[in-house]
């Protein structure tokens, strides 16, 4: 960006500015303070004034400057000219500028964006209000906003840099218009608008020029290579004449550098004495006046060492994830990443570490305790520290922090605001952020239900006709319709749970895959959103019960907080009646395991062992399982369940020497038991009979299958 150092553009021309009567509490010389114009607390605070206040500003001040009548715009002039020349309409159409007049309260302009030497749109004259076009407090509230700079500074720089002066005239002309803040006129050469560039012609495109020049001064003149004034000892001149000689300024305040850096004078003794009017041929006015007229104004420029200007605020997912967060859809438990960005209006440096650090504090009261607070926080009422190590006056701060959401639904307005530990609260801006908490939504659709033989899901099946012990892997897909995520762990993991009646035990109970009686499933899922989708897989078993229909239902829960919309949702089919009946193959014996030598069983010592086996033929209806709930085993017989003497160790139990050697045996298929045998020490013939028994259901007919065995 090209600087162009500007000063007041009619020093020939103040008469009426300098005529102004002082008011009540107006400034003396000896209050002028040439290191110190105005505090940075002032100059860079933008939210002083609305639209409205800067249009009810104006409207005040028209009529004030010329000894007219306060807020009224002579219009058609038909006043007497102050010039001569008769009536100021006469004046006006001797020097090309027909009545009527319009004022800067009543003036409207289409914004000029770019530089260029186009004339823009706008009213004067009577014209009618373009297409676009804003109005001059809409103007100069509008580049306060986008450069941070004080409306007011604005609005005394308009009246310091323009002819007439412009606020206050109430029959400007339109070229008073066209370089209203002196922007791009530099000093050097014949003066006036002579040196001014076309390019920034226009109301508009001054006022947004004037502020962007200040605040690019604010933002680069720490830079090593600015070459203008900056905070520290600086020379400055009385006047654009060298000769009329300088001093050197310690300024201490950037705002006060951003003031001599766009007009490079300071009033010299004579300009002093006579606040309100002329001083002598090297006298300077320009920053003289813009002091005087904003303490006539607004009041003092005298400011605080810390203050603050908000430039930015965000609510974010996380630290990492920038992902903005609706604060008016947050539940209670969720953590949310606040922060924002501040401006450092005052005069002071901001440091994150020494005996001041600056903080976030909760406030509205100060030290409030707030229900957002979150473990991560710097103290009870302390959500944050400045991020950066220092922020100078001028600079921008960061400051970002968390909040936990509490338990109790409703609107929520948390506000902040700044503090320097252990020396001051800065201005309360009433920075807030407004929250609501909505109650936890648990709820959901079927997407899918599904059966299959196993758990490879290769085969589908259906529910009908299930022997008891027969194992169906089932599964649902459920759309997470609520507002609340689905977690499979912590403190409310969600469940498919037994329903009609809730917390039900359910006689289809897998023991060795339910979560418990009453938990078939656990969400498969870490973690399934709102919108999503999550799994529930689990087997059924076909208890011995009830034979016919069946439905199980079931339904979703999130452990510990609430059952969710029940839909119904069950898996039906049919219980068989079986009938349970064998036949006998063949029975074996050898001398061990690796079954190659066979044995008869009637020669046996004390404590020989033998391998005994049999293969029976399932004859009945139901399928046989070796696990489960009702396992196939061979138990003793005849008396049935009798401690056998043959007992040897790795049998199920002293009265059931095997289980089913195959994992399932349906109808018409063979099952094998073998066993190990140890002859007990008392001599005898025994006949060791032996009976097939499903467990939990019933033994099988007793056709008196046995060994012959003697103990010699």
């Amino acid at each position: 960006m090209k600087i162009k150092l500007i000063t007041v553009l009619l020093i020939l021309n103040i008469t009426s500015q300098t005529m102004l009567a002082p008011i009540a509490n107006a400034v003396t010389g000896p209050s002028w303070k040439p290191g110190n114009i105005i505090a940075n607390s002032l100059f860079m605070t933008s939210g002083t004034m609305s639209v409205s206040d800067i249009q009810a500003f104006l409207n005040s001040k028209v009529g004030t400057g010329n000894n007219g009548t306060p807020g009224q715009c002579d219009t058609n002039g038909v006043k007497t000219s102050e010039f001569g020349g008769g009536t100021r309409a006469d004046y006006g159409a001797a020097h090309n500028n027909l009545a009527p007049f319009t004022c800067l309260k009543d003036y409207y302009e289409v914004p000029k964006i770019t530089p260029g030497p186009n004339v823009p749109a706008n009213n004067y004259g009577g014209a009618a209000i373009p297409a676009g076009a804003k109005s001059a407090a809409n103007l100069i509230y509008d580049a306060a906003q986008t450069y941070r700079i004080n409306p007011k500074v604005l609005l005394v720089t308009i009246q310091k840099e323009s002819s007439g002066p412009l606020i206050t005239d109430d029959w400007p002309f339109l070229k008073q218009y066209t370089y209203a803040m002196g922007a791009h006129c530099p000093d050097s050469g014949p003066g006036g608008s002579a040196n001014c560039d076309v390019n920034y012609s226009g109301f508009s495109i001054q006022i947004s020029e004037s502020a962007a020049l200040f605040r690019y001064y604010l933002d680069n003149m720490s830079q090593p290579w600015w070459p203008y004034k900056k905070v520290g000892n600086n020379t400055v001149q009385y006047n654009p004449n060298a000769a009329c000689g300088s001093t050197v300024v310690n300024i201490e305040n950037s705002a006060t550098a951003a003031l001599y850096t766009y007009t490079p004078y300071q009033p010299n003794q004579a300009a002093l004495n006579n606040l309100y009017g002329l001083g002598d041929s090297c006298s300077a006015y320009g920053n003289r006046n813009f002091w005087r007229m904003y303490n006539d104004w607004f009041g003092s420029t005298l400011g605080a060492d810390y203050a603050w200007e908000l430039t930015g605020q965000s609510a974010q997912k996380s630290d990492i994830d920038p992902t903005p967060v609706n604060l008016s859809t947050l539940r209670s438990g969720d953590r949310i990443y606040l922060g924002f960005t501040a401006l450092n209006t005052g005069d002071a440096t901001w440091t994150k570490t020494g005996p001041n650090p600056v903080f976030v504090g909760a406030t509205s009261p100060a030290d409030r305790l707030s229900p957002m607070r979150d473990v991560s926080w710097q103290g009870l009422t302390r959500p944050a520290v400045l991020t950066e190590s220092n922020v100078p006056p001028g600079g921008i701060g960061t400051f970002k922090f968390w909040v936990t959401i509490p338990n109790n639904p409703g609107d929520y307005t948390e506000y902040y605001s700044l503090l320097a530990e252990g020396k001051t609260w800065m201005n309360n801006i009433g920075l807030n952020f407004t929250m609501r908490v909505i109650p936890d939504n648990y709820s959901w659709q079927l997407t899918s239900q599904y059966a299959f033989t196993n758990q490879t899901k290769t085969t589908p099946t259906g529910l009908g006709s299930l022997s008891p012990g027969q194992k169906v892997y089932v599964g649902i897909t459920a759309k997470n319709t609520g507002n609340v995520t689905w977690v499979n762990s912590g403190k409310s993991p969600v469940f498919l749970g037994t329903s009609h009646e809730q917390n039900r035990v359910s006689r289809f109970m897998n023991g060795s895959g339910w979560q418990s009686p009453i938990r078939a499933a656990l969400l498969k899922e870490a973690s399934v959103a709102p919108g999503e989708s999550g799994t529930f897989e689990f087997w059924m078993t076909a208890p011995y019960s009830s034979p016919g229909e069946f439905r199980e239902y079931f339904n979703l829960l999130s452990e510990g907080k609430t059952w969710m919309n029940d839909l119904g949702l069950n898996f039906s089919g049919t219980l068989a009646n079986p009938t349970y009946s064998w036949a006998l193959n063949y029975q074996y014996a050898f001398s061990d395991r690796t079954k190659t030598t066979p044995i008869g069983l009637n020669n046996m010592k004390p404590n020989d062992t033998a391998l005994i086996g049999i293969s029976i033929k399932n004859t009945g209806s139901a399928t046989w399982y070796k696990n489960g709930l009702y396992p196939m085993h061979l138990g003793t017989s005849r008396p049935t369940a009798r401690n056998s003497p043959f007992y040897t160790a790795g049998w199920p139990g002293y009265s059931r020497p095997a289980n089913m050697t195959e994992d399932i045996v349906s109808p018409g298929q063979n099952a094998t038991f073998e066993f190990m045998i140890t002859a007990p020490t008392t001599k005898d013939h025994y006949l060791e009979y032996f009976n097939p028994v499903v467990e939990g259901i019933n033994w099988l007919t007793d056709i008196g299958l046995n060994y012959s065995i003697y103990v010699n």
